[in-house]
């Protein structure tokens, strides 16, 4: 496996998708398709996260964005 952390200096990610996918759990699983970009933002940290339209969320994932990432 790819160990992504030794990236984190210089990588921003850019996420296209209708949904946000940055809850911390779905059904109490961290590894799902609804976390997957909370997943990288423990990888990434603030603010490398570009997120473009996104049309769907809990309000706890766009309050997390609104915080954490460029959405």
């Amino acid at each position: 496996m790819l160990d992504f952390r030794v990236f984190r200096t210089g990588l921003h990610i850019i996420h296209f998708d209708a949904h946000a996918d940055l809850r911390d759990d779905y059904l109490g699983a961290k590894l799902s398709h609804a976390c997957v970009m909370r997943r990288c933002f423990d990888l990434v940290g603030d603010g490398r996260i570009h997120q473009f339209c996104i049309r769907s969320g809990e309000w706890s994932e766009f309050a997390f964005a609104k915080e954490h990432t460029d959405i």
